[in-house]
C-alpha cells in the first residue's frame, strides 16, 4: 500500500513539472511572411512567438519573407507577424 502512495507522488510531481514533455528538447519554427493580398512576400516584418508562460522569441524575416527562429522548447505557440507599410 504504501509503494502505491510513493508511486502516486512522484506521478503528480511529473505531472506538475511537466515530466511528459521531452526534457531539454528544442525545435525550430520558420516560414514565410506574405501579403494577403498579393501573395508577395513582406522583407523586414518583425515574427514574434509566445507561449503560455513568458516565453518569446522574435525573428526578422529576409528579402524574400523568410524567418527562422531556433532552439525554441517545444510548446504551443501564438505567432504574429507585424510590418510597417
Amino acid at each position: 500500500m504504501k509503494k502505491q502512495y510513493v508511486l502516486l507522488a512522484v506521478l503528480l510531481l511529473f505531472l506538475s513539472i511537466g515530466a511528459f514533455q521531452p526534457f531539454g528538447c528544442l525545435t525550430t519554427i520558420s516560414g514565410t511572411v506574405t501579403d494577403s493580398a498579393t501573395s508577395n512576400p513582406i522583407s523586414g516584418a518583425m515574427v514574434t512567438i509566445t507561449d503560455f508562460d513568458v516565453f518569446t522569441s522574435s525573428a526578422t524575416t529576409n528579402s524574400t519573407g523568410e524567418y527562422i527562429l531556433e532552439d525554441i522548447p517545444y510548446g504551443e505557440y501564438t505567432v504574429t507577424a507585424s510590418a510597417v507599410g
